[in-house]
């Protein structure tokens, strides 16, 4: 599995009983690389959204909610859901819009659509060249770059596969070159998760940086006043 791997999804993912979960399972989580998703996440690449919006626009729901007989289960867990934090106005329309949403995706969701956004991203069948097909600075590499990248495939994965992480030093080590224009100082691999390459969520390496994390962030709390405070 897999997802954009915003800030606050690595967080969940990192909740003790998250991680075994998982593991009971035997389901690998991972987070796309920074800023990629719309060339790998499947259902960026596919037209899910685009049909969705196009649904959403002509979605039909019914006209009060609030007054409803409570025998629609979508309804009631939305009720449930939002408890008292709107007035009955606000409440009623909040219901309202999240049932179009729910509508529209029920309608356009598909497995041919499903389908269509792996085999697009080249993740299912398994194709390189569908997924570089839709990497931007793949026109300005050379034939012997190109190659390389392709023929290292399976030593990249490996590495992945052992430690849930790929690192600058391994990009270097098997000679992939960087094409990217990223200006900022901190080097990607020292960056928070959010922002590095891709990443297994629930291996040893990545919770050894999210705790890492979480404690400079504790400390820069405390050393500003915001943090804790020892009782005495």
């Amino acid at each position: 599995m897999s997802c954009d791997g915003e800030a606050k999804q690595i967080e969940i993912f990192q909740e003790a009983d998250i991680i075994q979960l998982f593991k009971d399972a035997s389901i690998d989580f991972a987070k796309t690389p920074a800023s990629c998703s719309a060339i790998c996440q499947a259902s960026d690449a596919s037209q899910f959204f685009k049909a969705a919006k196009k649904r959403l626009a002509h979605a039909v729901v019914m006209a009060d909610p609030l007054q409803h007989d409570g025998n629609n289960r979508a309804v009631r867990q939305l009720k449930e859901l939002i408890g008292d934090r709107f007035a009955s106005g606000k409440k009623s329309l909040v219901i309202k819009s999240l049932l179009k949403v729910v509508e529209a995706v029920r309608e356009t969701l598909t497995l041919k659509i499903v389908r269509a956004g792996y085999e697009t991203t080249g993740q299912w069948p398994i194709s390189f060249v569908a997924a570089m097909s839709h990497c931007p600075t793949v026109k300005t590499m050379s034939v012997h770059e190109y190659n390389n990248m392709k023929d290292n495939v399976e030593n990249l994965a490996n590495v992945f596969r052992e430690r849930g992480v790929l690192t600058e030093a391994d990009m270097d080590e098997f000679n992939i070159i960087d094409m990217s224009e990223d200006t900022r100082r901190t080097p990607k691999d020292e960056r928070v998760l959010h922002q590095q390459r891709a990443v297994l969520m629930n291996s040893a390496e990545c919770t050894r940086q999210y705790k890492e994390y979480q404690m400079r962030l504790q400390g820069k709390k405390t050393a500003s006043g915001r943090g804790p405070r020892a009782k005495g």
